[in-house]
Formats: structure tokens, sequence, C-alpha cells
């Protein structure tokens, strides 16, 4: 009870935040832009936070934020995050098209923004710069130009800098949404998978600090790698999320003791929560989190349901059994929130992620020296050819029949009832006991009523 009432607490602010209301048509709106924008067909999308409104020669002070397609220009292309702009536009409120499958209305009421406006390039000018960015942000932007200034194809350039430091600003659309039929999107988003190679380098290169006097050192330093590396990448709730468990299970090392991992997933999920209430309602957060879920608790159960005889095919059979355990638990939200499903996704995850882990560790080495010295060609010739191959798998892949089904949208009611009905019928093949079976035989019966 003490729990839900601090969340309570804590989510009011979130929901209540503080409301821009646009006035007249004709106030100009002072604005900072609270991100890089970002580039789409016809403009460059962009969150800013409303300073004041100007009528005649008086600015009135304001708050709130706004959501802004800025008209694509080569003025509008050099924006950047912190920058000041005069607009004079009308704002309209943000509400769902009636064919739209997405809930754009709630992602960004949740986030505290409820107007949006398109700003042609005659009706914005640019008035200052307020700097608003970090340290670590600035770096990130640094290794950016550093990738971009290297001789690599222009996909190979932007799949690098997502994987590496999170940054999809300039990821080519088309290529984004390949990933994501292919069933491989995740790569793209720095997640637990990229923590977790941050987690082994780390402990390999500090493994001759065997000293017992040097463990909490030790320790330190992986931890302070693992969050230094978490907010240069822009801190998303997955890699907050696995850079706590890491951080957690690291610390327990330390003390000699065995951190039970349901233990340090919820207690992960938790510190979350009081940190930011709002992020239980994330998309990034529930899959995160149901994907973890589903790969401790049911990874071992669909690995024992088949043993082969080779090596090499026991080697193939975990990997899709990590890939089958992940997908079955994120699955209601993936037809919920993007209503499809990636059918290669097994032969996508088999071809491409047991290379991801070596590319990432390649790219982070290359991407130190590369900022401070000049690489031979053959380096980043090398560097080019690998996120190719990636590359070139999930456009195949998308060329293939059927590469995704549409899924039709039905209520939030029914996708709940099949998450239970996912859990419920994983439980009883795990427990092997009646009442997992009853629960699943119901929950199955609700879901056919609310279709």
């Amino acid at each position: 009870m003490a729990f839900f009432i601090l969340g309570l607490i804590l989510i009011s602010p979130a929901q209540n935040s503080i409301y821009f209301s646009p006035t007249k048509s004709g106030d100009a709106v002072l604005i900072r832009l609270t991100q890089t924008p970002e580039e789409k067909p016809k403009s460059l999308g962009v969150e800013a936070d409303v300073l004041g409104q100007k009528n005649e020669n008086t600015l009135t002070p304001d708050a709130g934020r706004v959501l802004l397609y800025i008209e694509k220009s080569q003025d509008a292309l050099s924006l950047k995050e912190g920058d000041l702009l005069l607009i004079n536009t009308r704002f309209d409120s943000i509400v769902n098209a009636p064919e739209q499958t997405f809930d754009a209305e709630g992602f960004y009421n949740k986030k505290g923004i409820y107007h949006r406006s398109y700003v042609s390039s005659e009706k914005w000018q640019h008035i200052g710069y307020r700097e608003s960015r970090s340290v670590l942000s600035r770096w990130r932007d640094h290794l950016g130009i550093v990738i971009e200034s290297w001789t690599m194809h222009a996909y190979s350039t932007q799949v690098m800098k997502a994987l590496v430091l999170g940054d999809k600003r300039k990821l080519d659309k088309d290529l984004q949404q390949s990933y994501a039929n292919a069933g491989v999107v995740h790569i793209l988003a720095v997640s637990g998978l990229h923590v977790g190679v941050i987690f082994l380098l780390m402990s390999v290169v500090l493994n001759r600090i065997t000293n017992p006097k040097q463990q909490v050192l030790r320790s330190a330093l992986i931890i302070a790698a693992l969050w230094l590396y978490a907010l240069l990448t822009g801190l998303s709730p997955s890699v907050w999320r696995a850079s706590t468990m890491f951080s957690l299970i690291t610390i327990g090392r330390n003390l000699g003791r065995i951190t039970g991992i349901y233990n340090t997933l919820c207690t992960s999920a938790l510190l979350l929560l009081i940190l930011e209430p709002s992020l239980l309602f994330s998309p990034g957060f529930q899959l995160s989190y149901a994907a973890v879920f589903g790969i401790v608790r049911y990874q071992p159960l669909i690995l024992s349901m088949w043993t082969p005889g080779s090596k090499w095919l026991m080697y193939i059979w975990e990997i899709m059994s990590v890939s089958l355990a992940a997908q079955l638990l994120t699955m209601p939200f993936t037809f919920y929130y993007f209503q499809q499903f990636p059918t290669y996704f097994l032969l996508a995850n088999l071809l491409i992620i047991p290379l991801i882990s070596i590319i990432m560790i390649t790219s982070i080495i290359t991407l130190i020296f590369g900022a401070m010295l000049d690489l031979p060609a053959f380096i980043t010739l090398g560097m080019d050819y690998a996120f190719r191959f990636p590359n070139t798998v999930v456009k195949y892949i998308n060329a293939w029949p059927m590469a995704v089904l549409q899924t039709p949208p039905l209520s939030l009611y029914f996708y709940l009832l099949f998450f239970t009905f996912t859990i419920c019928l994983l439980e009883a093949c795990a427990q092997r006991r009646g009442k997992w079976a009853i629960a699943t035989l119901m929950s199955a019966i609700l879901c056919v009523v609310l279709i």
C-alpha cells in the first residue's frame, strides 16, 4: 500500500504537468528546442519547451511543451538542441486520426505535450542559443562526427551511430522499418544487449585485478563504465534497466552474495518507476521488461524441449530459444502498439545476433582510437563491410513474401487477456499443474469473446 500511495504521489505531477495554452493565432511563441530535430520526408520533427508568448512588443512568460514539424530547408537542417526560435503559427491539439493505429495522443500527453504545429519556413526565426546539453551529450555529438568522417556507406554510418551511440536522428526511416519488419529492430536501440557487451568488455579488461583488497575498485570501475555509457547513449528505459541490473549484480558479487535475477529485475523496475513513474506507460519500458522476464523465466523451458545431438545445432537452438522466449512475452505488446508481427524473426536473429556483439566490441575499440587518431582506410573499410552484412540480411528478408503479418486493431482488454493467456500457457507447460491449464483455457475463451 505504501508503494501504491508513493506511486500516486510521484505520478501526479507527470500527468498534470505545466499545460501550454496558446492564445491568439497572431501571437508569436518563444520556444527552445529540447532535442536535435529528427529528419522526416518533408519536415523536421522536434519537441520544444515554451518560454513565452509575444504580442506586439510584449513578451509574456509562459511554460509547457509542444511538438513541432518544421518545413525542411537548409536553415532548418542546421537547427540543433538548445536553439531559441520565435515562431508565428497556429497550434492544434494532438488527437488521433480515425485510421491511426498508434495512440499518439496518449503517448505525447503522458510526456506533457498537448499541442502540435506545422511551421513553414517563413514562420520561424532563429534568435539565439541556450546551452542545455550535458558534457556527455556533446561528446556523443563529437563521436558521431568522427563516425561520419569515415569513408563508409551512408547506411553503415547510420547503423553504427545507432548501435554504438544510440543516435538514430539521421537513421533512414525505410532502413529502420526494414529492421522492424525483420524482427531485429532492437539492435538499433541501445539496450540490455549493448550494456551487457560493455559489462563483458570491462570485466575482461579488469580481469587482472585479482587482489581482494582491490575488488571494490574493480567493481567501482565497472559500474562507472556502465553508467557512463548509459548517460552517453541517452539513458533509455532499456539501458537504465540493464545498467541497474548489472550494477546490482556487480555489488552483490563484491559483497560475496548471489543476487537473485528476479529480485534484481524487480528492484531495477522499482527504482526506475520511483524516479520516473510515467515510464510505466512507455512502450519501451514494457517491451524491455517483458523481453527480459521472458528470457529469464521461459528460455530454459523452451531450451529443454529439444536436445540436439550436434554441438553446432545446440548453439543454434540456444539462440533460437532466447529469441522465442523474448518474442512470446513481447508479442502482445507488439500487436497492441504496432499491429504487426515479423514472420521471419527467428532466422533474422539467428543470422545477425551472433555477430552483433563482435561488431559492437570492434566498433567501440575502433571509435576510441578513431577519436584520437587518423585511422587507416582499411580499418574503416572493414567496419563498413561489417555493418553492410546486417543491412543486407534485413533487406533480403523484407523482400520475401509475407515478411510481416498485419494484425487487426483490437481493444486494450483483449491484449491484457492475451498476455494473461500467454503467461498461463507457458506456466502450464513449465509446472504441468491443472490450475494453470484451467487458467489458460479460461483466458483463451475470454480472448475469443472479445475479438
